[in-house]
């Protein structure tokens, strides 16, 4: 038989299975990201958080390249990696 663990009351999988396979099914993981995001204006780069909850503008033209939707932001500029 599988073992148990006794104070949440899961049961690790019969074949070898761990009781930690079973905690990252579990426990979701963030949907958010931060993002490189390259200004449409100036080229220029900087990191926003994709549910940023500002407005976020570019530091060097002042360009906005994030707009808060109340969830993820609306992104207006080119992605150019996703960090994390």
């Amino acid at each position: 038989m599988g073992s148990y663990f006794a104070v949440e009351g899961f049961k690790a999988q019969e074949s070898g299975g761990s009781l930690m396979s079973e905690w990252e099914h579990l426990i979701p993981r963030p949907t958010s990201r931060f993002l490189r995001v390259r200004c449409i204006t100036c080229e220029s780069e900087q990191i926003i958080f994709s549910h940023a909850s500002t407005t976020v503008e570019c530091l060097t033209c002042g360009e906005k390249l994030a707009e808060p939707t109340g969830g993820k932001a609306k992104i207006n500029g080119a992605i150019v990696a996703v960090l994390g």
